[in-house]
Order: C-alpha cells, then structure tokens, then sequence
C-alpha cells in the first residue's frame, strides 16, 4: 500500500513483492537483486496512480524482477541522486546498473515489452 509519511494507508490491492523504497532499504535492496524495476511516483500525479495498477499487475506476473516503489514527496534524495524529475517514472537496475529510465505512463503490453527487453541486456 501506498502510504504518506505519519499518515493512514491509501486504499490500493496489496501486492507482497512490491518494495516500498526509501533512504533505509534502496541500496539494500539493489545489492540483494540482479534486477529491480522501480516506480518513482506521487500521490497527487494522476498518471502514477493510473500506472500503478499496471505495475502491481506486472510484478506478479515477472517474479525475477524485484518491483520498488520510491514516493517523490518523502524520498526526495533518491530522485534527486537519480535525477528523475517527471513522474511516472520507472528505472530499470541489472546487476547494479542502471540500464534505462522510461518516463510516463505506459500500457500493459509496452512495459511488458521493456521488461524483456531489459533482462535480454547483458
């Protein structure tokens, strides 16, 4: 679930492998996983909340692929250290790397697309 800092849980399906990333777990997490996709997003961006139902649906069906999820407004310093500035926005990390970033909301079958293509690189 999504959640804002000190606030209630906004109401959204629950997904087990989906990360909610922060300044404690990210670099753990990119250590621990050959491949992470993470979802930068905000919950006043009306594009991330409609993506974010494709990326719950997404990390059920692609378990080799770690999901996270950073909050523009309570982790500015990870969207800051990888400068990401529109939101959606996903970055796709193999083996530590950052090997694209895709901004904007996409369909089903497109981010399916990258996530193919992403795990083809070496």
């Amino acid at each position: 679930m999504r959640q804002h800092f000190n606030q209630q849980p906004i109401n959204e399906p629950k997904t087990n492998s989906i990360l909610h990333l922060n300044r404690e777990n990210f670099k753990q997490t990119i250590e621990n996983h050959a491949m992470v996709v993470v979802d930068f997003w905000a919950d006043w961006c009306e594009p991330c909340m409609t993506f974010s139902t494709i990326f719950e649906e997404m990390a059920q069906h692609y378990p080799q692929w770690q999901f996270g999820m950073v909050n523009m407004d309570t982790t500015t310093d990870i969207a800051s250290f990888f400068n990401v500035t529109q939101i959606p926005c996903l970055l796709a990390i193999k083996n530590r790397v950052v090997v694209d970033a895709v901004y904007g909301e996409m369909k089903p079958r497109e981010f399916a697309h990258h996530l193919q293509m992403w795990e083809a690189l070496i």
